[in-house]
């Protein structure tokens, strides 16, 4: 079958995911834009619609488009807050990859995977990153790929189902909304178009030199920084975020297909039970937090959650979390995680 041009690719992947996006806000769901959207696109494309190829920019700008939104929530004393972030940044950090080497291990023992393969499709530090160390040294790339894919996707459908309902009971609507806020100043002279010019511009810059989540660390830190210091840019209106929503979640739809469900029968139980173990895990570090730094639990629940830095963020923006420390928290765990995990492998294949 012909595939489809890409821009009409990409206008066919907001329609379809807009239609998801109304269908899951209709029903009350969490995170209607980007699950909605992944859930409305992967049905499309198992049923095989001829997707063309979209190109790596677009995802860049969409990530890009999210780090800008959060940049827009710093100023001057949002800065003075993030000194207070070192310390659960690292817990976050070493507890993730503790339980990440302990859930690899259990996985070997339950499939037959070599050590190696079987540590690096465990470990919460991201499809590209994993693969990339894994191939490294000498491990199932595709079979890490795959557990990675299956372990990521399951924790953005129930980590906001469970966020929702947890922090329902133990937030109070004033701890929830005291963080939801943009500070959006109307009377800024600097035209909006600055904002994203600086913003694309800088993430693309981290993108190309290869910085983990570049795009979205790249623009979060040239808006927010600007903000806070020397120039007084406007923060983006509250449709950006939707923009960049049913983009992200669309672009995670495309990469379903009936070939890929077939694979992820053949290891679909022992991965349910992994990723069980790490949500359970997650849950409980995000109590954690919740108890000794008294955040609010929404924060801390997505701050813990195992999966990607530019979806949780987007997840947290809706979700009327703390965006800033839920994404400084999951880049610190993904660089942590790349630098760390590595030797720790090798001192356990030795």
């Amino acid at each position: 079958m012909r595939l489809v041009p890409w821009p009409l690719t990409l206008l066919v992947l907001y329609a379809i995911g807009y239609v998801g996006y109304l269908i899951f806000r209709g029903f009350n769901l969490p995170a209607p834009g980007l699950i909605g959207a992944m859930v409305g696109t992967a049905v499309a494309a198992i049923l095989g619609f001829p997707w063309g190829e979209i190109p790596e920019l677009v995802n860049v700008a969409l990530q890009a488009l999210v780090g800008i939104m959060i940049g827009s929530r710093f100023d001057q004393e949002s800065v003075k807050r993030l000194k207070t972030l070192f310390l659960p940044a690292m817990a976050v950090a070493l507890w993730m990859m503790a339980t990440g080497v302990i859930a690899g291990v259990l996985l070997q023992r339950m499939t037959g995977l070599d050590p190696a393969t079987a540590i690096f499709g465990a470990a919460p530090g991201g499809i590209a990153e994993m693969s990339v160390i894994a191939f490294d040294y000498g491990a199932a790339v595709s079979t890490v790929a795959l557990l990675q894919f299956i372990r990521i996707m399951g924790t953005y459908a129930l980590i906001p189902l469970v966020t929702k309902y947890l922090a329902h009971h133990f937030d109070s609507p004033e701890e929830s909304m005291a963080v939801a806020s943009f500070s959006n100043e109307s009377q800024s002279e600097v035209p909006l178009f600055l904002t994203l010019i600086i913003g694309f511009s800088a993430g693309l810059a981290a993108w190309r030199l290869g910085l983990p989540a570049g795009a979205i660390i790249g623009a979060m830190l040239a808006v927010g920084l600007l903000r806070s210091s020397i120039l007084s840019l406007p923060a983006l209106p509250g449709g950006g975020i939707r923009l960049a929503q049913i983009g992200l979640g669309g672009l995670l739809g495309l990469t379903f297909d009936a070939d890929l469900l077939n694979e992820m029968g053949a290891m679909l139980w022992p991965v349910i039970l992994l990723s069980t173990l790490l949500l359970l895990s997650a849950l409980g570090l995000a109590f954690l937090l919740h108890y000794l730094f008294k955040w609010p639990l929404v924060t801390c629940l997505l701050s813990s959650a195992t999966a990607g830095l530019s979806q949780m963020s987007v997840i947290a923006l809706e979700m009327r979390a703390d965006a800033l420390k839920v994404s400084l928290l999951h880049l610190v765990r993904v660089v942590t995680i790349v630098i760390c995990l590595p030797p720790i492998i090798a001192l356990l294949l030795r």
